[in-house]
């Protein structure tokens, strides 16, 4: 089992559920969590979606920010891309990038306009 990664705040009655890359199961009460993959360094990776509960209030996605292993990450060749759209966390392929922990930061919009913020970490070795 899994535990619940969300920061949310009511509105009508709903948990809104907006930070988690995994899968929730709000009627069950538990989440899987997938906020920390590792993948190859150099290679490119397009992350699953962030859940975002209920999926009436979806609306954009965008990137906040990235820190590599802990200090702050310029994204200077838009190597990391968060797609408006989805949510998903797209590294494209790429010669520059070191070793280390990379920390996506998503900013998902809801359709109220409430900013929730997750975050996505990226093992690269």
């Amino acid at each position: 089992m899994g535990a619940l990664h969300y920061r949310g705040g009511c509105f009508l009655g709903y948990t809104l559920l907006a930070d988690l890359f995994g899968k929730s199961y709000p009627d069950l009460g538990f989440s899987v969590d997938y906020s920390l993959v590792h993948i190859g360094l150099k290679n490119g990776y397009l992350s699953d979606a962030p859940e975002f509960y209920p999926e009436k209030y979806k609306s954009t996605f965008r990137l906040q920010k990235i820190e590599k292993d802990g200090a702050p990450f310029a994204n200077s060749s838009d190597t990391f891309e968060v797609e408006e759209s989805s949510g998903k966390v797209r590294v494209k392929p790429s010669e520059s990038l070191t070793a280390g922990s990379y920390k996506v930061y998503v900013e998902a919009i809801s359709s109220t306009g409430l900013v929730f913020v997750t975050t996505l970490t990226l093992g690269m070795s």
